[in-house]
């Protein structure tokens, strides 16, 4: 019993370890608020309205849409600029020799018949 009482009081003889730092990479997005899609407006038109009126919205949803379209470009740039290119080894190889096909297997398969 007395070797029990030893053993566990050895184990309180050992100060215990000090807290360590670990850094580990934490995935955050690059785009911290989306551009709000606008409202085009051909998507609200009846089917009775006039050609006319079909170019005009349309033509009005070309501004609008490039405009947006300018909005995305730069956000993606920035994400582009923030990314680090990914590392590429190139290895330099001695060249191999390729075996060359024999002319009996070059030559074409008669046809069945």
């Amino acid at each position: 019993m007395k070797w029990m009482l030893v053993l566990v009081l050895a184990g309180c003889g050992s100060a215990p370890l000090a807290p360590q730092r670990v850094e580990v990479p934490v995935f955050t997005p690059c785009v911290k608020v989306a551009p709000r899609r606008p409202a085009y407006e051909f998507d609200q038109l009846t089917p009775v309205v006039k050609d006319g009126e079909i170019v005009l919205a349309l033509v009005r949803d070309w501004l609008r849409g490039r405009k947006y379209e300018g909005e995305l470009e730069a956000i993606i740039e920035g994400c582009l600029s923030i990314a680090s290119p990914p590392s590429v080894h190139v290895l330099d190889l001695p060249p191999r020799s390729v075996p060359m096909a024999s002319k009996e297997a070059l030559q074409p398969i008669p046809p069945a018949g």
